[in-house]
């Protein structure tokens, strides 16, 4: 395996000297291992649809369209149900969702994953009748995701309590990848790249 590390980030493979410039870029975007996913739907019903990142590169904003999001649980923990209009997932990330059928629907709506930072995305479908015609892709339509950190657990849990001691890190969230860098006095140690794409469960 170290050598094997080695040669992944050798310059002379991908090019460049640092990291970002030695990691290949993604040549597209998944759901559930494939470019469009159809998911059936019915008038008034309400679904948990659950959200599953298993890769490890950028991050996704994610949208059913005219479908508001109630979000019920983010990483296996119980939130207070808190809509959306569109969620970021990142690597590693878990998300369970409800949605529910518009009452009288007169077409199939999208679905949109985009990848934060690039121009790739994947398309599905919420799909009412075999009889509607598809929607076309949101191309570059991007909804603003909820802040999660906004998100309260259901439990009424409190992070940390009691606290007798308080360390602080710097860390950013600004870089265009939307990659997380932990910092000492301005020194990067470390990072963790977000999602290449992720699953859906109905």
């Amino acid at each position: 395996m170290p050598q094997l590390i080695t040669e992944y980030l050798d310059r002379d493979t991908w090019g460049g000297d640092t990291v970002d410039e030695q990691m290949p870029t993604a040549a597209s975007t998944l759901i559930n291992d494939t470019t469009s996913i159809t998911i059936n739907i019915e008038p008034n019903k309400t679904y948990l649809i659950r959200m599953v990142s298993v890769s490890a590169y950028f991050a996704h904003t994610i949208s059913f369209e005219e479908h508001e999001m109630t979000i019920v649980a983010v990483d296996g923990q119980p939130v207070k149900a808190t809509t959306a209009s569109a969620i970021s997932i990142a690597s590693g990330q878990r998300y369970d969702v409800l949605i529910t059928g518009v009452s009288k629907p007169s077409r199939n709506y999208a679905i949109t994953s985009v990848m934060e930072g690039t121009t790739l995305q994947a398309n599905g479908i919420l799909s009412y009748c075999k009889c509607f015609s598809n929607p076309l892709p949101l191309t570059a339509v991007v909804e603003t995701p909820i802040d999660d950190t906004m998100l309260e657990n259901a439990l009424g849990k409190e992070l940390l309590n009691p606290v007798t001691r308080s360390i602080t890190l710097p860390v950013s969230y600004t870089h265009a990848q939307h990659r997380r860098y932990v910092t000492f006095s301005g020194s990067k140690i470390s990072h963790a790249n977000n999602v290449q794409y992720y699953y859906f469960r109905q």
